[in-house]
């Protein structure tokens, strides 16, 4: 049934185009006939419109808009180059001009592609009307020619959108001529023959290192030895095993080390002992002072050695009063120490003065000592 149904719809189509063929050709006229009935019986021909006047016939409904020419809005693509001459390496600027209507869009590709042969290097746009109401849009880009010889700027395809549907018109390529940068001369692109061997010369450091290195350990050398030179001589307590070990002095007794030494140094004590003794006094009632809180420059000797004796202990009383008696012999007495007795009392001082910080144990006991031997001091400086 469906085929039958088919075949007949067929035959109507038919039917009908049968018909709209006889019915035209019912209507036109026959010349053969109007030439029979007279000038009278045949019609007028209707006059033709002017020639300048009739406007463009409109595109047929079976072409694209790639078909379509500048009277119908396609825009008109150009491309040029200056110069058309140009040295390898050198910049040449590359013009593309496109001609449109206002209600055409128009566009390049984002970046431009022209092949390895060239490098854009600037792009510069710019878009200004015209007379005759339409825009001249213009792209100017800096290129570098890497090509040699006769070389061409590959097609440019622009991008419209006319009547709401896109399309792409494509320019023909631009030539070039690029020449070498050698002028006249032919750059010759065959690879050199091999070459003989030639003697290389490399630089030897080994000679700079080493003599570096000698230097480097000198400089060390002198300045270890400077260290160890100026290095301070810390003080150290010989302990009841006879070991050494060192007192860690604060800034009173430092000070008073410091002078006593530079006391020994100078020679004083074999030059000027009455100097040396009167100086090691002012030395002692300093650290005094600065130690233990006392008023030394208004004591007198005995308010000072009564404060000794109250404020340090019985040994270290003992031996700070014993010293300050005998420096009295040297104020007032005019008793000078000479050689022996010098050293000996400021040897007393530097003794008091690093057992005030650190005092030494006790000591053990040991056979009696005869009158006539001198005694041991209780610590000592030992340079390390």
């Amino acid at each position: 049934m469906r085929f039958h149904a088919r075949t007949h719809a067929t035959a109507a189509v038919a039917a009908l185009v049968l018909i709209a063929g006889a019915a035209s050709a019912w209507a036109q006229p026959d010349p053969d006939l109007g030439a029979a009935l007279g000038p009278d019986a045949a019609p007028a021909p209707a006059p033709a419109p002017p020639v300048d006047a009739a406007p463009p016939a409109p595109p047929d409904a079976g072409l694209t808009i790639d078909d379509l020419g500048p009277e119908f809005g396609q825009p008109e693509l150009r491309v040029a180059a200056s110069p058309r001459q140009v040295v390898l390496g050198d910049r040449f600027t590359l013009i593309v001009t496109v001609v449109h209507r206002t209600d055409v869009t128009v566009n390049l590709p984002e970046p431009l592609e022209l092949g390895p042969a060239f490098e854009i290097r600037r792009r510069d746009e710019r878009s200004r009307p015209r007379g005759d109401g339409k825009l001249e849009r213009e792209w100017q880009f800096e290129v570098i020619a890497w090509g040699l010889g006769d070389v061409a700027v590959p097609p440019i395809e622009l991008t419209f959108v006319l009547a709401g549907r896109a399309a792409v018109i494509v320019s023909p390529p631009v030539r070039l001529t690029v020449t070498g940068m050698l002028g006249d001369d032919i750059d010759q692109t065959k690879a050199r023959g091999l070459a003989p061997p030639r003697l290389l010369r490399r630089r030897d450091w080994w000679l700079a290192l080493v003599v570096g290195a000698g230097v480097g350990a000198v400089v060390a050398v002198v300045v270890i030895a400077a260290l160890v030179r100026r290095r301070r001589r810390r003080p150290v307590v010989i302990g009841a095993d006879g070991r050494a070990r060192p007192v860690r002095l604060d800034d009173a007794a430092t000070e008073a080390v410091r002078a006593l030494d530079a006391l020994a140094a100078s020679g004083q004590l074999e030059t000027d002992p009455r100097a040396a003794g009167l100086r090691m006094g002012e030395i002692m009632r300093t650290f005094w002072g600065r130690r233990h809180g006392l008023p030394t420059d208004e004591l007198t000797s005995s308010q000072l050695r009564a404060e000794l004796a109250r404020r340090l202990g019985p040994r270290a009383g003992a031996e700070a009063v014993a010293w300050v008696e005998r420096w009295d012999q040297v104020r007032y007495a005019g008793r000078a120490p000479v050689g022996d007795d010098a050293r000996a009392m400021h040897a007393a001082a530097r003794a008091i003065v690093v057992g005030a910080v650190e005092p030494a144990p006790a000591p053990t006991p040991t056979a009696p000592v005869s009158s006539d031997e001198p005694a041991v001091p209780a610590a000592s400086e030992v340079t390390p």
